[in-house]
């Protein structure tokens, strides 16, 4: 009875966007990436960096002054000089001035819940972006 009914509500976010914790994303290209940042805090300046796999910067995005809670965010898939970036693994951090130092701040990242699977190991799992897997538990939030 109990995995019915999970069963059927991982169904029903099938073509819903999830947002899981994580960092790394492989964005396709002409499409963008929205997350959300958890701030401990307030801070006068938070930013989002954008990384490719070697380290090095694509963008930064400013999201200047925040409150405490989850802020959202979303990049457009373009680098710093306007231009349009190709399919590839990025990673996603977030940094903010926290009582003048500054801190990691966690992520979560959206995926399209492209399906749900049962493995007898793992028990009930998301397929998101046609890439990654993640467990009910780990769905941080729905849109």
């Amino acid at each position: 009875s109990m995995n019915t009914s999970q069963t059927l509500q991982a169904t029903s976010l099938v073509g819903h966007e999830v947002f899981v914790s994580n960092q790394d994303k492989f964005l396709q290209e002409g499409q963008g990436i929205s997350g959300i940042v958890e701030l401990s805090s307030s801070t006068p300046d938070a930013r989002i960096n954008i990384k490719d796999q070697t380290g090095a910067l694509i963008r930064q995005i400013d999201i200047g002054a925040q409150s405490s809670g989850e802020v959202s965010f979303t990049w457009d898939g373009l680098n710093q000089n306007g231009q349009r970036v190709a399919s590839q693994m990025v990673r996603i951090e977030a940094m903010a001035l926290i009582d003048g130092k500054t801190e990691a701040l966690p992520t979560q990242l959206g995926y399209n819940v492209d399906s749900v699977s049962m493995n007898p190991k793992n028990g009930l799992l998301l397929n998101l972006d046609g890439r990654h897997t993640a467990s009910l538990s780990e769905v941080k939030s729905i849109k």
